[in-house]
């Protein structure tokens, strides 16, 4: 896998694993009422499309540990940005997405790190 896009990669992880505190164990509408947490969730799912957008279709071809249709739930959270944030949008794509799209890029990464430390070995 390219250089550029194994950091993509680690950036949506990173940004997964930043959002999961702050909507993990709460109910829907206690994540609502925190203005800041949906403000944090909203920067970190932008990040999530930023980074996801420069991802190569022949390294997404190469990871096919990653459902990459996950990506594109995160999209439809900003297809009416215009409108303000879609706080319902972004806690269903939570619970739907988040954590398995965190699950299988830390797979990938580790896969990467290893393939990387046998050829640099």
């Amino acid at each position: 896998m390219f250089q550029e896009s194994c950091r993509r990669l680690l950036d949506i992880h990173s940004a997964c694993i930043r959002i999961q505190p702050l909507i993990l164990n709460r109910s829907r509408v206690e994540f609502i009422k925190d203005k800041a947490a949906v403000r944090e969730v909203a920067r970190e799912l932008k990040a999530i499309r930023k980074a996801a957008k420069g991802i190569s279709y022949s390294s997404r071809e190469s990871c096919p540990e990653i459902h990459w249709e996950r990506l594109s739930a995160v999209q439809i959270v900003f297809f009416h940005e215009y409108y303000g944030i879609d706080v319902d949008a972004i806690w269903v794509i939570f619970q739907k997405t988040i954590s398995a799209l965190a699950e299988e890029l830390e797979t990938v990464l580790k896969i990467q790190t290893l393939k990387s430390i046998i050829q640099n070995g």
